[in-house]
């Protein structure tokens, strides 16, 4: 018997479906505590705070100190160093579209690729929201992040993670 190419399209598309969704960005933030650690760790009426910072991306970390500077207007002026002073990226996150975004001035080309730009992007926008809205993952993080109540983590579904830090640990 001849299969009719109809179903092979069908299953063709159910698997794309599929891959496609599990790539999507939902985020994420651990801890029931999360507003409020976002609250400490950036109030509203902040000039600069200088907080811990460490990313997880494709199996590679990235750690050092954030450096965020209010604006004004809603604007943040974002530099991400290590702790001997070099730059990993400088920039602004310009809030004054009507589409908010991240504005690169100087980044290491170690971490100068579009997917690293867009998902780090995305977790400093979700940071700065007005509508903070934490969604708890279904499956808990792993035991070191889940018991540490002072960090703000965001994670999209495609494995980056931003975590946030108070500089006082």
């Amino acid at each position: 018997m001849k299969r009719s190419p109809l179903k092979y399209f069908a299953w063709i598309s159910l698997v794309l479906l599929t891959l496609v969704s599990c790539r999507s960005s939902r985020i994420y933030t651990s801890g029931e505590q999360a507003e409020v650690i976002r609250d400490s760790i950036l109030p509203d009426s902040f000039e600069k705070i200088t907080v811990k910072a460490k990313i997880t991306y494709q199996e590679r970390e990235l750690s050092g100190l954030m450096l965020i500077k209010n604006g004004g207007s809603g604007d943040y002026k974002i530099a991400f160093f290590n702790e001997i002073g070099m730059t990993y990226l400088e920039g602004t996150l310009d809030r004054s579209y009507r589409h908010p975004k991240l504005i690169i001035r100087n980044i290491a080309p170690v971490i100068n690729y579009k997917s690293f730009v867009k998902n780090f992007e995305k977790s400093m926008l979700t940071v700065f929201s007005d509508k903070f809205n934490p969604i708890f993952p279904a499956s808990p993080l792993p035991r070191p992040h889940a018991e540490d109540k002072s960090t703000l983590s965001v994670q999209l579904r495609n494995g980056f993670r931003l975590e946030l830090m108070t500089n006082d640990q």
